[in-house]
């Protein structure tokens, strides 16, 4: 055996071809790298998956797995890759971290992992929500707003509505999943900030903490964008998962089980009074100024003003307003415009128009209050 022939041969351009004519031309030749750095850093993750909290996520990912297909539904099929871009993004660490930094690392990894399943759990939901009715029971320990609010705009938003509701829905099935890490706290306001997570490990002056956002790959550095002192942490990351593309899902109103569909128009109903709330607030406040301002001195205008605000205020609180009640709140305000109209000031929208407004904006039918 020659010398050259002793020694470990190096890849080349020969060898790589005849490993993709043998294994595909899609083949993906890797060697390991065994650079000190990497190799550190290659331990603490197996240290990561090893560790306690870790077997617990495991644990957790098993009872809510969701890769149980309904029976012969036809559902869409979508690539694995689709689902499977999601990375811990570290903006700021310390090249060599002391223990409690290290926990902090793995805590951050542990929040990771828990990013996927909600990910994952997520996206299976939605790839076949034409088929498979949603419930807030698929989705552990997302709240009822935020539940009610994501399959609300599923239906009407825009693709930026729906991924920002989304990022709710994941972002609740982390916070409130029972393997986050004691030491995470969660929806931590610092200084003008609200961060996801906030990671401590030990007592000063050993203490080391760490903060970790989840984020899509779309808003990737977001965290970098809140303003809080970031000098005490030596940790900063995202758990980041892959933007999702509506375009490519289901389109239209997604379906929904019994359960789910009276949440979603409870969550309605309850936007739309506070829509017309809001509204004739906005009357009231109005008729006060220009009765101090363009219209200050006119005795007839604060008379109909008056009885415009004593119409509006009488409205009942609970119970669904009448045809009659309605009517006598247009016609007061109706009064009042032949007056701002003379002025060359803007009339004030009625009763009947802003019911129309939140029928249309909130989906709802019948009469407020909803």
């Amino acid at each position: 055996m020659s010398e050259q022939a002793g020694k470990t041969a190096e890849p080349t351009t020969t060898d790589t071809e005849h490993f993709r004519r043998k294994e595909g031309r899609d083949a993906v030749v890797s060697f390991a790298d065994n650079r000190p750095a990497t190799a550190a850093q290659r331990r603490l993750q197996e240290s990561a998956d090893s560790s306690p909290s870790n077997r617990k996520l495991q644990a957790f990912q098993l009872m809510a797995d969701n890769t149980k297909k309904p029976a012969p539904l036809k559902t869409r099929t979508f690539p694995a890759a689709a689902i499977a871009q999601r990375v811990l993004v570290p903006f700021k660490q310390n090249a060599m971290p002391s223990a409690n930094g290290r926990l902090v690392m793995n805590d951050a990894a542990t929040i990771e992992g828990l990013t996927n399943t909600a990910y994952v759990n997520t996206w299976n939901r939605l790839s076949n929500m034409g088929t498979v009715p949603l419930d807030r029971t698929q989705f552990p320990g997302v709240t009822a707003g935020h539940f009610a609010h994501f399959i609300n705009v599923l239906g009407s938003g825009t693709n930026e509505m729906k991924a920002a509701a989304a990022g709710y829905v994941i972002e609740d099935q982390v916070s409130f999943n029972p393997s986050l890490p004691d030491s995470a706290k969660t929806q931590v306001v610092l200084g003008n900030a609200r961060l996801d997570f906030v990671i401590k490990r030990g007592d000063s002056p050993n203490i080391s903490k760490g903060i970790v956002d989840i984020t899509s790959s779309g808003q990737q550095g977001h965290v970098l964008n809140k303003r809080f002192n970031k000098t005490p942490y030596k940790y900063i990351a995202e758990s980041t998962y892959q933007s999702i593309d509506f375009t490519a899902l289901h389109g239209g109103a997604p379906l929904l089980t019994t359960s789910a569909s009276t949440l979603a128009k409870k969550a309605m109903h309850r936007r739309a009074n506070t829509f017309i709330n809001g509204r004739l607030g906005a009357l009231n406040r109005i008729l006060e100024m220009q009765s101090e301002g363009v219209m200050a001195g006119d005795d007839t205008f604060e008379a109909r003003a008056t009885d415009a605000k004593r119409a509006i205020n009488n409205l009942p609180k609970k119970g669904k307003w009448t045809t009659r009640q309605v009517a006598g709140v247009d016609n007061a305000i109706l009064r009042v415009n032949i007056l701002l109209s003379a002025a060359r000031q803007v009339p004030l929208p009625t009763l009947k128009i802003l019911i129309a407004e939140a029928k249309e904006k909130y989906f709802v039918n019948g009469r407020p209050r909803w």
